[in-house]
């Protein structure tokens, strides 16, 4: 006599801590994930005061956090009674590059010239400070940067830029021909527009002459400014800031009777 085969048990397995481990992964499922709040770094007094002089001065001023090589780097700081700045300035020269070597004795690497000046104040000009460290400069150093070296001779290699010396500009964007004392000194000078687009930068013309000061108002900077020494035939691969505002010449016979009615001020709507 055929009997039947016994149906198949259909109680749950009996898996010692399943169910308890599969209790506690519900529960965390139904947890909603932490969502992270920002914090405020944490700013040293001498980052606090830096910070506040450059927006004193017009400057947004960005720091990195801790541990970062650019703000390790900096050595910039604010102080004394009309909150004076004075930055860590590196030049960097696009057309020279030095060959560094690679730890372990590998094949090295090219990196652009760079020439450094820790603490220089905000009230001097780009070029004062540049020319002489160009001229005390090493034999070798400055035949690997002889034309730099010979375009700022032409151009005199002074400029004190004080307070009441320096040739002023107002606002963003490069600058205006009446600005630029410098077109036919053989270089330029550029500073990086931040924030912007790594594959396609836009970069400022600062005048040699013009203090740092001045030059920085109305910019955001980095830590700290990184400045090109572009040549003149250098200049294509890089994409200027276009000026925000052409300064007009306006004089007593071209003013028109409506403007006169204005004060004698001419009013130009640019394209």
């Amino acid at each position: 006599m055929n009997t039947a085969d016994p149906e198949p048990s259909m109680e749950p397995l009996a898996v010692p801590g399943l169910l308890e481990a599969l209790g506690s992964t519900e529960e965390a499922a139904a947890v909603p994930p932490r969502q992270h709040q920002h914090q405020t770094p944490q700013r040293t007094p001498a980052q606090k005061k830096l910070l506040a002089a450059a927006t004193e001065h017009g400057v947004q001023l960005l720091l990195m956090p801790s541990g970062m090589a650019r703000r390790e780097a900096n050595t910039s700081s604010a102080g004394g009674k009309h909150a004076a700045i004075h930055w860590r300035i590196e030049f960097e020269f696009p057309g020279s590059s030095v060959e560094v070597e690679s730890i372990g004795g590998g094949g090295g690497a090219a990196e652009r010239h760079r020439v450094v000046v820790d603490r220089a104040c905000h009230d001097l000009s780009w070029l004062s400070l540049l020319a002489p460290r160009l001229a005390k400069a090493g034999a070798v150093a400055r035949h690997q940067l002889r034309r730099y070296c010979n375009a700022i001779e032409k151009c005199g290699g002074g400029g004190g830029g004080g307070p009441g010396e320096a040739i002023h500009q107002e606002g963003e964007g490069s600058l205006s021909p009446k600005e630029d004392g410098n077109r036919d000194a053989g270089f330029r000078l550029l500073l990086k527009q931040e924030p912007g687009p790594a594959n396609a930068p836009l970069f400022y013309e600062l005048s040699p002459t013009q203090s740092i000061k001045r030059s920085l108002a109305g910019k955001t900077i980095i830590e700290f400014p990184t400045v090109l020494v572009v040549l003149a035939d250098e200049l294509s691969r890089f994409s200027l800031v276009p000026p925000l505002v052409t300064e007009l010449e306006v004089t007593e016979s071209s003013v028109d009777p409506e403007s006169k009615k204005n004060g004698g001020v001419a009013v130009a709507v640019l394209p």
